[in-house]
């Protein structure tokens, strides 16, 4: 697309010079914007008044570090344009939206300036919320949820799962969606490593064929330390590097659901599973 090579150019620009889109700002907006333009990343967070105080001190924890490699990349292309605004603007900003999660109603895409990582977003004319509760209180609950896991695969030097990195990268103010009723302004994204997942078919495969007892322990001891819902085949998918990978983390604060994952497993270790949970057998891994 032309705009990539724009984007390379930004990326070289970002730290000093910030071309924004002009064709629906207000002259307020532009002072606004020329104000802001200078601001340090961690000032741009704390000054942005769309952001309420309960998000910002929710979130403050879970954001992207500045040193971040890919940070420049996402300076170039969020500070160039409005890129959530809606799904034209979105694709003309080079992201390749790879499925849509009809539970949660975010959009995970992918972008070429992005190696290795993936942006799991909502769209501001995104206006449905899952049980009533704002995306980024989705994005926070992943994040935590993402690290209880993370703590338990480093203590106990788990070897068949693995759990990405997830940040949380703040939007910039301006460029603005219009204020109109059909748009409802997002504040952040989400952005997670890429876990280069093999195809459903074969996740499901993976479930029923290479699952062994250590698997079992394994998972046993992450369920119960981390705690947690919507434990299923799709959301602990198998990986390409031959690891099962916690993808979807958002209910930290649920007790410990086992149930889910026995139709995943083949009859054997269905068996071994139900035993595990129930006491019956003692962990031997």
């Amino acid at each position: 697309m032309k705009v990539f090579p724009y984007l390379l150019s930004a990326i070289l620009l970002v730290h000093t010079t910030t071309a924004f889109a002009a064709s629906s700002e207000t002259s307020s907006q532009k002072h606004n914007k020329n104000a802001t333009a200078t601001l340090s990343y961690m000032e741009e967070f704390e000054s942005n008044p769309f952001i309420s105080k309960k998000e910002r001190k929710k979130i403050r924890g879970c954001l992207m570090p500045e040193s971040h490699p890919i940070k420049p990349a996402l300076d170039a292309i969020f500070y160039t344009q409005r890129a959530t605004m809606d799904d034209e603007t979105f694709a003309a900003a080079g992201f390749l939206t790879k499925f849509m999660q009809p539970r949660s109603f975010i959009r995970v895409a992918s972008h070429p300036l992005l190696p290795g990582y993936l942006v799991k977003v909502y769209l501001d004319t995104e206006k449905r919320e899952k049980r009533d509760t704002p995306g980024w209180q989705w994005f926070y609950r992943r994040i935590k949820g993402a690290n209880k896991i993370r703590k338990i695969i480093t203590t106990s030097k788990v070897q068949h799962f693995v759990v990405p990195q997830k940040w949380i990268y703040p939007i910039p103010q301006h460029p603005s969606p219009p204020d109109t009723s059909e748009y409802a302004r997002k504040n952040v994204i989400l952005v997670v490593e890429n876990m280069n997942l093999v195809p459903m078919d074969e996740n499901l495969h993976a479930w029923k064929t290479k699952i062994t007892p250590a698997h079992l322990e394994e998972l046993f001891r992450i369920i119960t330390f981390a705690g947690g819902e919507s434990y299923r085949a799709d959301n602990i998918a198998y990986t390409r590097n031959g690891k099962f990978a916690f993808i979807d983390t958002e209910y930290p604060h649920k007790k410990p659901n086992y149930r889910n994952l026995t139709k995943y497993l083949s009859a054997d270790m269905a068996a071994y599973w139900t035993e595990l949970v129930s006491g019956k057998r003692r962990p031997q891994h």
